[in-house]
């Protein structure tokens, strides 16, 4: 469980997912904001300023790779974490640019909620 609040983000067009993320991390002691599509996310960073985003790669008005890029411009000291249903997913050139590694990515479903957990929690202590 985190000692302080950390404000994470949530972005996934699937309710179900995005709510058992939710509840999940604010149940860790995350403060937890969250978007169903990419504009709706880059209002929510705009305004919020999460520290962490969870982002689905598969939107429903943008992909997650363009998203992540966009909400860096706005905002480059957040960190993102890449959950994906898509099996054959590998980080492109601009994602690496900007420091996502192959332990950002989870794929759907995740079996083990601790070691996202884990990973939200590593990239908030190396801010």
């Amino acid at each position: 469980m985190v000692s302080e609040k950390f404000r994470l983000l949530i972005v996934d067009d699937e309710s179900i997912i995005r709510e058992c993320l939710m509840v999940f991390f604010e149940d860790e002691g995350y403060e937890v904001v969250a978007a169903e599509d990419g504009s709706s996310a880059l209002q929510v960073i705009a305004a919020e300023r999460p520290r962490v985003g969870i982002i689905d790669m598969s939107l429903p008005d943008m992909q997650g790779n363009e998203l992540v890029c966009k909400a860096f411009e706005i905002n480059p000291e957040m960190k993102f974490i890449i959950h994906t249903g898509l099996l054959d997913y590998s980080l492109p050139e601009e994602l690496l640019h900007i420091g996502l590694t192959d332990d950002c990515v989870f794929y759907k479903p995740v079996s083990d909620m601790g070691s996202l957990e884990k990973a939200v929690r590593c990239l908030i202590e190396d801010q």
